[in-house]
């Protein structure tokens, strides 16, 4: 058996640190302040579909089981136990028990997604710390807010939902692409792990197509109102919303 497939496990321990990130809030009170200061978070009917506190819990929850099981997979097969009996049977849905674990490693499709999604993190990391206690997950202008145009802003006006789709494009090919726990253990070939995976893609989708049908237009139209000419400007230096010279 190659080794390649437990090189995996820290890979996928990196993946669950990359979601983690994404998808909590750097300033996780923030959302309960601007009611207390008297700032009005800007909604509408297109921000309000965007996940809700429970929804991104349960949505990370799902995502370390995931991520989890595989791991558990790796190692049941690589170093075989009398537990590993128990565990295989359960994980591994193929139809040999430990045909699918036994193909649990790093191929090119996953390595690729891995780079993207740690690449996206990364960003989403730098976003935070420049945006410090501005950024938040609800849209609103604080009352000594001031326009953010230096480090990835002064590149694209949104880097944070770069960050996003560079690590949604990263996960869908690391959870569904070849050499993956549910394309490899047989998960997907059932009705229910179908419709699991049916719901699962959707909700990964669902952010970032929200984010860039709906939210990017709600937050310059607010920053253009609060920051006038200074917004102007920016726009003008920076001209693309997600991806230079694209959009």
């Amino acid at each position: 058996m190659s080794i390649t497939n437990l090189a995996k496990v820290p890979l996928l321990v990196g993946l669950i640190w990359a979601q983690k990130v994404t998808y909590s809030p750097p300033n996780p009170f923030a959302h309960l302040e601007p009611d207390a200061k008297g700032e009005k978070p800007a909604v509408n009917g297109a921000v309000r579909i965007m996940r809700r506190p429970w929804h991104r819990k349960l949505f990370r929850t799902t995502v370390r089981m995931v991520l989890l099981c595989e791991i558990i997979a790796i190692l049941a097969i690589r170093f075989p136990n009398p537990l590993s009996g128990y565990v295989l049977p359960v994980l591994d849905r193929s139809a040999r028990t430990g045909s699918g674990a036994s193909r649990l490693r790093v191929t090119p499709t996953f390595a690729v997604g891995w780079f993207l999604a740690m690449a996206g993190a990364l960003l989403r990391l730098v976003c935070y710390r420049v945006m410090g206690r501005h950024f938040t997950f609800e849209i609103t202008v604080r009352k000594d807010h001031r326009l953010i145009t230096s480090g990835p802003y002064s590149v694209v006006r949104h880097p944070s939902y770069s960050a996003l789709a560079l690590v949604v494009a990263g996960s869908l090919m690391c959870f569904f692409g070849s050499g993956s726990w549910l394309r490899e253990c047989g998960i997907l070939k059932s009705l229910l792990g179908k419709v699991f995976g049916a719901l699962w893609f959707a909700d990964l989708m669902y952010v970032p197509v929200v984010a860039l049908m709906f939210r990017i237009k709600v937050e310059d139209d607010l920053l253009h109102k609060s920051f006038g000419a200074e917004w102007e400007a920016w726009a003008k230096k920076t001209p693309y919303a997600v991806v230079p010279g694209v959009y």
